[in-house]
């Protein structure tokens, strides 16, 4: 005949269960280069995937944050039972009414080796003016377990030096001299008892 074909029959081609492949939708035409569309689409695309990922480094550091809370609970339980330095520090502040830092020696545990970090002198709360005053007390209940004072003539610990100082298992409190601005940051060895 004169060439021309006949038209053939095309068949649907199928993608899935249902759907063909007349069904698909193509994506939208890309906006031309240099468009204000596209300028605006491309910085709203920028701006959520910067949003995105603050919100997910937001959501990791609250995760971190409350691991790192359970961790820190858990090792201050845990530090009292455990043998190592155990570092104390208490004050005095304006109100010449020093708070005790009360501490635990474990049973099975005994604390020795007592040092000194840093002692920092402060006004008397009674008396006259003008002088200053270093020091700090050791307690178990009522009963004080040490007296230690920083005078003019040196310091003074009482009834034993603080270096052969040993307390037994109980609880404690350390308190600062009774003197404005007066602090103490004490360090201890806390070990496995022998007896």
């Amino acid at each position: 005949m004169l060439g021309i074909t006949p038209p053939r029959m095309v068949r649907p081609i199928r993608c899935g269960p249902r759907r063909t492949a007349t069904s698909i939708r193509r994506p939208p035409a890309l906006p031309r280069e240099g468009s204000t569309r596209c300028a605006r689409g491309s910085a709203r695309f920028a701006a959520a995937r910067r949003g995105a990922k603050l919100g997910a480094m937001e959501r990791t550091f609250e995760r971190k944050a409350r691991l790192g809370l359970v961790a820190a609970v858990l090792l201050a339980a845990a530090l009292p039972f455990c043998s190592g330095e155990l570092v104390l520090s208490a004050a005095c502040g304006a109100g010449c009414s020093p708070p005790a830092r009360r501490f635990e020696i474990p049973q099975g545990h005994d604390a020795s080796g007592f040092r000194i970090l840093s002692l920092g002198p402060g006004e008397p709360c009674q008396g006259p003016p003008g002088r200053t005053m270093a020091g700090f007390s050791i307690r178990r209940g009522q009963d004080t377990v040490l007296v230690y004072y920083k005078g003019p003539n040196g310091a003074v610990s009482d009834p034993v030096p603080l270096e052969d100082l040993v307390l037994g298992p109980g609880d404690y409190s350390l308190s600062a001299a009774p003197a404005r601005g007066a602090s103490v940051t004490l360090s201890c060895t806390l070990r496995e008892s022998k007896e």
